[in-house]
C-alpha cells in the first residue's frame, strides 16, 4: 500500500483530488497502458475513523467523475466521507476478526439488546478468548 497516489493518500492521511491524473507525479500509468482506460480525474481518500491520529486502513480511489463536470466537487468528496463512515467498522472488525483468527483466538460477537422502541440498530463487537481459556 505504499505506491503511487493510493500510497501517498495512505502515507499522508491525507485526501488527494486530483482533476488531471498525468499532470500528477503520484500518478501511475501503467494500468492504463495495460488496459487501454485513459485515467483523468482522480478522487482518492483515506479509509479511517474520525479519531484523531486514527491509522488509515486503506483507501477509496474514483477515477473519472460521470456526471456534471469532469471533476469531483466537494459535494463528492463530501458523499465518500459519509461512505466511509460507514464502511470504516465493518472494514476495522472484519479486519479484527481476522486478527485474532490468526492468533489462535476464538473470536466472539457480542451485540446489544435493542429494545422494540429503540431508533437505534443492533450494533456488535468483537472480542476474543484464547482456546486455553475455554479448555479450563
Amino acid at each position: 500500500m505504499d505506491q503511487g497516489l493510493p500510497g501517498s493518500v495512505v502515507t499522508s492521511g491525507i485526501s488527494r483530488n486530483i482533476p488531471d491524473a498525468y499532470l500528477d507525479p503520484s500518478f501511475n500509468p501503467a494500468n492504463d497502458r495495460k488496459t487501454g482506460y485513459v485515467t483523468k480525474a482522480i478522487l482518492c481518500v483515506p479509509i479511517r475513523s474520525s479519531a484523531p491520529h486514527a491509522v488509515v486502513l486503506g483507501v477509496i480511489q474514483l477515477t473519472n467523475k460521470v456526471s456534471g463536470s469532469d471533476v469531483f466537487e466537494p459535494e463528492d468528496v463530501d458523499v465518500v466521507y459519509k461512505f466511509i463512515s460507514l464502511a470504516y467498522p465493518i472494514i476495522f472488525n472484519s479486519q479484527s476478526y481476522s486478527l485474532l483468527c490468526r492468533r489462535g483466538q476464538r473470536p466472539q460477537v457480542g451485540f446489544r439488546d435493542a429494545s422494540p422502541s429503540s431508533p437505534l440498530p443492533v450494533t456488535g463487537a468483537i472480542s476474543a478468548t484464547s482456546s486455553q481459556e475455554e479448555d479450563d
